[in-house]
């Protein structure tokens, strides 16, 4: 736990920068209808927290890549590698952190599109026309009950996406780790430790695409229905994740 929170520590920075942003949409949206009483700029401030929802997820984890690099070039941290803790134990706290940063900023990113979305319900509740909206404020609130509710079937498609999403930002951050791990073995304190690191990233990531596409284009699968294919897909990038991740710790080591 102590390694977590160090971990968390060195990006505590950015995150404090983003947990602000995520405040500031939804309070930018209800400024936009009292000021200028315009769709456009309501919407900007959505789209934005929307955008940071599917982003900063992906955003925080290169940033623990990048740290890990600039730790292993520069020195720095030197002391994490000296406690006496397995190299599984602290390359495992530096995946949980990254993991459980990306899940708060996704959380704190989608409250803040939620609060968004409850200002302009507020609105347009407020500024409900009988002429001109085709819902009553009644079936309006209704319509959004159901799209929230399990009956809608809206959840039983998320869920699998937000699943497999997040398995997919677990091969991505491990893959990582591992090219840099490989890099500043081979080139140590290059200044093209960076470069090559970059390449060994996306050749890492090529070749678990083209492993993927090879499986899945043999002919015992290509018939397969897709509830396979839904569980197929998840295994096959947490085995990725985790194969990457081992071979990362016994670089280290």
């Amino acid at each position: 736990i102590k390694l977590i929170k160090y971990e968390i520590r060195k990006q505590a920075g950015i995150l404090t920068v983003l947990t602000a942003a995520a405040a500031f949409f939804p309070v930018a949206a209800l400024l936009g209808w009292i000021l200028f009483r315009d769709d456009a700029i309501i919407g900007i401030p959505m789209v934005l927290a929307f955008f940071c929802m599917a982003v900063s997820p992906f955003f925080i984890g290169v940033e623990s890549i990048l740290l890990l690099n600039r730790e292993l070039k520069t020195g720095q941290s030197r002391l994490v590698w000296m406690v006496p803790r397995s190299t599984l134990q602290i390359l495992g706290a530096r995946l949980l952190a990254a993991g459980l940063q990306a899940i708060y900023l996704f959380v704190l990113f989608a409250a803040s599109l939620a609060v968004g979305f409850l200002f302009l319900l507020i609105i347009a509740l407020l500024t409900w026309d009988a002429a001109v909206s085709l819902q009553t404020p009644e079936e309006m609130i209704n319509s959004l009950l159901y799209l929230l509710s399990p009956s809608s079937g809206y959840w039983s498609m998320l869920i699998p996406i937000f699943v497999k999403g997040f398995l997919l930002w677990l091969q991505l951050i491990t893959s990582g780790f591992l090219a840099v791990l490989l890099a500043r073995t081979i080139l140590e304190n290059s200044r093209q430790g960076a470069g090559f690191s970059v390449l060994l990233f996306f050749a890492a990531n090529f070749l678990i695409n083209g492993c993927y596409r090879l499986v899945s284009g043999f002919s015992c699968f290509a018939a397969m229905p897709a509830v396979f294919w839904s569980v197929f897909d998840p295994v096959y990038y947490l085995g990725a994740g985790a194969l990457f991740f081992l071979l990362s710790v016994i670089l280290a080591d």
